[in-house]
């Protein structure tokens, strides 16, 4: 187990079909569960920049996220991992702010003891509009997507 800093870069969608190129930093902590599995925490900050599409211009999204994740190498002696991460996010863009949750899967390798590379691809659900009308709670949910290429130094 152990501290880690970690910084992706790739793509990500808010809107279908439109591309907007995406960073992230993150950083956390995680704990020796098991022969092959490490479990902990992390926070995450990033940015899609903004984007042209037919036209359009599609506002920078900046986001943050506090959770989980879990990694499980194959094997005791494998470099080769898979990793999950799942939290809270929140982002900010010109057209205001939304907040909800996050799911991602990656599979990465180590290159040696203190350095890995992963491509992750996460999933932020959240919701435009969120509120009771009498007894029916009425919510209109939204999906952005992610494809991350990162490294990752432990310490």
């Amino acid at each position: 187990g152990g501290a880690f800093i970690g910084v992706k870069g790739g793509k990500g969608w808010v809107f279908e079909d439109v591309d907007q190129s995406a960073l992230e930093i993150n950083a956390g902590y995680r704990w020796q569960a098991g022969a092959v599995t490490l479990v902990g925490i992390e926070v995450a900050g990033g940015r899609l920049d903004a984007s042209t599409e037919d036209g359009f211009r599609f506002e920078e999204v900046d986001y943050a996220s506090i959770g989980a994740n879990a990694r499980f190498n194959f094997g005791a002696a494998s470099p080769v991992f898979a990793l999950v991460r799942a939290g809270y996010m929140s982002a900010d863009s010109g057209g205001g702010s939304v907040d909800g949750g996050y799911f991602g899967v990656g599979l990465g390798t180590d290159i040696g003891e203190r350095f890995s590379l992963s491509l992750v691809f996460t999933s932020y659900v959240y919701f435009n509009e969120l509120y009771w009308e009498g007894n029916n709670l009425v919510y209109d949910a939204n999906r952005a997507d992610t494809l991350m290429l990162g490294g990752e130094f432990r310490f």
